[in-house]
């Protein structure tokens, strides 16, 4: 989660929703945090006790409302008296709104599915400190170091493949393997407009260089890699055959599992 602070003046592992905090809103107990789960998911808070803070909370997020709704629930039942309003939208909108903004915040909470959009708002100067004990309780790897945002939840970026199709000693080693000429219209990916791909590609820009992370891109290119809108697709190709690997969020594949698709 990611804290947005709002005033008069606003001057292979990623974290997965994160929140930051608007100044000038009602301060509440944070919402609990959950391990390396599926995002889709959530734990249900449990308040000692009912607070009397009352006042509107503006909260921003990309996820789906209907996804969210739980944490609302819980948060209603803690502060019966608060008001909650939700925008959602995607991330990168929702982002650019902030930052158009500045100048009269309207946001009080930002909730992201990734973290290079909280932290270029916090290079921005948009978001504002939050030390409370619950966020300086993370990793630092999980957290921005004054609070300015923190992670909620992790997932994992993973190759899953068809049973039926791929043996497991045929399988790839490591992402670099997907573009190997014997995988070649054989995979399947998000497209550049996804979030998760692109943390993934910041991520192994850093990690590997831009030399390989470029020779990366252009082999997946090369090899006729499948690009769809989203990883829902990606799943649904590889759990049908039409694809024999796919490159996915962890969660996408335990969800084709439970549907009984041969993953």
């Amino acid at each position: 989660m990611f804290k947005v602070a709002r005033s008069t003046h606003v001057a292979g592992v990623s974290a997965a929703l994160a929140l930051s905090i608007l100044v000038g809103c009602t301060s509440a107990s944070p919402i609990p945090t959950t391990g390396p789960m599926d995002t889709s998911s959530t734990q249900s808070a449990q308040p000692a006790a009912t607070n009397n803070a009352d006042g509107e909370l503006v909260i921003y997020t990309s996820r789906a409302e209907s996804l969210f709704k739980p944490v609302l629930e819980e948060f209603k039942k803690a502060y019966p008296n608060m008001t909650v309003t939700l925008l959602t939208g995607q991330g990168g909108e929702l982002a650019a709104r902030i930052l158009e903004e500045r100048n009269n915040p309207k946001a009080d909470v930002f909730i992201n599915t990734d973290t290079l959009a909280m932290q270029s708002l916090a290079a921005e100067g948009v978001l504002a400190p939050h030390a409370s004990k619950a966020v300086m309780a993370l990793p630092e790897m999980y957290r921005a170091g004054d609070g300015q945002w923190a992670a909620l939840t992790l997932r994992l970026r993973v190759i899953m493949y068809n049973s039926n199709l791929v043996k497991p000693e045929e399988l790839p080693n490591s992402l670099l393997d997907l573009t190997d000429p014997k995988w070649k219209g054989q995979v399947g990916a998000a497209n550049s407009t996804n979030d998760s791909l692109i943390a993934n590609l910041v991520a192994m820009r850093h990690l590997l260089g831009e030399e390989k992370t470029g020779a990366f891109i252009k082999g997946l290119i090369a090899n006729d890699t499948k690009f769809f809108g989203g990883h829902t697709d990606v799943r649904k190709a590889v759990g049908s055959g039409e694809l024999k690997l796919g490159f996915v969020n962890h969660y996408y594949y335990h969800l084709s599992e439970a549907e009984g698709a041969p993953v």
